[in-house]
């Protein structure tokens, strides 16, 4: 399906960990994991603990971010949520539907 439909989405992006390839990064949309494919090099992502956060745009990142291949994104946002830990597929479909899922960490 397409995003740009006039409905909300619920998107997800799991980092599963630190210094992972941009290949690893797991994209879900209203719940279910889609199928993405890598234009361009496929590059480590590593992040320090002072790091600026851009929802939707390249903002004011590091020259890092130049390199990937990625353009802006153009619409609304109505949450944004940042976890500092990967979510599992439990934890996305939890936040998709609405109802809170309790994991021990």
């Amino acid at each position: 399906g397409t995003l740009n439909d006039g409905q909300w989405h619920h998107v997800a992006a799991v980092m599963p960990r630190d210094g992972c390839r941009l290949s690893e990064v797991r994209i879900y949309v209203d719940g279910a994991p889609v199928h993405t494919r890598l234009k361009g090099r496929d590059l480590p992502l590593r992040f320090n603990q002072a790091v600026r956060v851009g929802v939707g745009g390249l903002n004011y990142s590091s020259k890092a971010f130049d390199a990937l291949p990625v353009s802006s994104f153009v619409g609304d946002m109505d949450e944004v949520s940042l976890w500092t830990r990967p979510l599992t597929d439990r934890d996305i479909a939890a936040a998709f539907s609405g109802i809170p899922e309790t994991t021990a960490d």
